[in-house]
């Protein structure tokens, strides 16, 4: 698995993105990472820096305004097709940060358009109001109701000032808003684990189950004749109970830690200057093995039954091999069914016990 964290920083030209990346990730960040050139066909620059020997990449958006939004915007989908729910888990985008600058005034559309097409994609999306120092805190609020009103999805929103400066009056003006990001940085991403994740489990079953259907349907083309229904009926239902008992099972399972592992890389490794809230022991894969046995996800398997919509009558007047593969075809669809309604929505619940057991 490899290893690696990375941060999406989106916004328009001006609003401090550069400011905001060094304030978070280090003064020297912009300066000293190495960057990709960026071309018009990019949605991003990517920097590459190390944190505690962790590669991290930093997705700097070019750019983006009204007259470029729907140029930006193909290739930003192009970027989400390289990063799908079934794609390596150290690929996906783990922080996603909209920068908006404070004292904008307004919130543009094209803004809208782009935060909705990160939550459609099942990221968490993070709104940051640059230059907070320069704003009143009811122009803040004007800007926060405007994305709690339009945004389909929950949204964390922190004011932050990203450079002490010093007034012509002799006072300064301290940064403020780290401490709330980093905390937001923790939480974002384990909140799109918690969105990604049943949609990537239910992906995986779907072509598990499907790969194990054709199996069964080439085994039949090959196997089954006027003799052998009986046989073939015991024989089918035990590789039935097999398969959702024990390779479902372990799809599940697989998938849980493999996500927890890129979890617990992060939480280890991750730190921010004048923070401990990150890598002090925290092993998710160690409480998810205390708190979830495979028995608990054999009990999470356990829907509604799929036996008689795979034998009912088909292997009691067996009339050639037609009918069986009609039957399998039938048992594919009702249980992906049965899995979407009845599988997926726990997964949810099994990352919200492993929440609960590490507090």
């Amino acid at each position: 698995m490899k290893k690696r964290y990375n941060v999406v920083v989106v916004g328009r030209t001006g609003v401090g993105k550069s400011s905001f990346i060094n304030y978070i990730y280090g003064q020297d960040v912009m300066k000293t990472g190495t960057g990709k050139p960026v071309t018009e066909k990019d949605a991003f620059e990517c920097i590459e820096i190390n944190i505690n020997d962790l590669p991290v990449r930093i997705f700097d958006s070019w750019g983006l305004e009204a007259d470029k939004h729907e140029e930006w915007k193909k290739s930003l989908e192009k970027e989400f097709e390289k990063r799908d729910v079934t794609s390596d888990i150290s690929d996906w985008f783990h922080t996603v940060f909209y920068c908006i600058s404070a004292g904008s005034g307004r919130v543009q559309d094209f803004e809208i358009e782009t935060m909705n097409e990160f939550i459609k994609k099942r990221y968490k999306v993070n709104v940051i109001f640059t230059k907070a120092d320069q704003s009143s805190e009811a122009e803040i609020k004007e800007l926060s109701e405007v994305i709690d009103e339009e945004v389909k999805g929950e949204v964390e929103k922190i004011p932050v000032c990203n450079e002490e400066k010093k007034l012509m009056n002799g006072n300064k003006v301290e940064q403020f808003g780290k401490e709330k990001i980093i905390k937001m940085i923790d939480k974002g991403f384990w909140d799109s684990i918690k969105m990604r994740l049943p949609k990537r489990v239910e992906q995986k079953i779907f072509d598990e189950v499907d790969a194990w259907c054709l199996e069964q349907k080439e085994y039949i083309e090959e196997s089954v004749n006027l003799f052998n229904a009986k046989k073939m009926k015991k024989f089918m239902k035990k590789k039935m109970e097999e398969f959702k008992d024990e390779t479902l099972v372990e799809l599940i399972n697989k998938e849980i830690k493999d996500i927890l592992k890129v979890y617990n890389i992060f939480v280890e490794n991750i730190s921010f200057e004048g923070d401990k809230s990150f890598g002090e022991g925290k092993s998710f894969v160690a409480v998810y093995n205390k708190a979830i046995t495979l028995e608990v996800i054999k009990a999470i398997i356990t829907v509604a039954p799929f036996h008689p919509i795979l034998f009912k009558g088909l292997f009691n007047r067996l009339k050639g091999k037609k009918n069986i593969l009609k039957a399998i075809d039938g048992f594919n669809k009702k249980m992906k069914k049965e899995i979407q309604l009845g599988v997926i929505p726990k997964i949810s619940d099994v990352l919200e016990e492993i929440k609960k057991e590490d507090r």
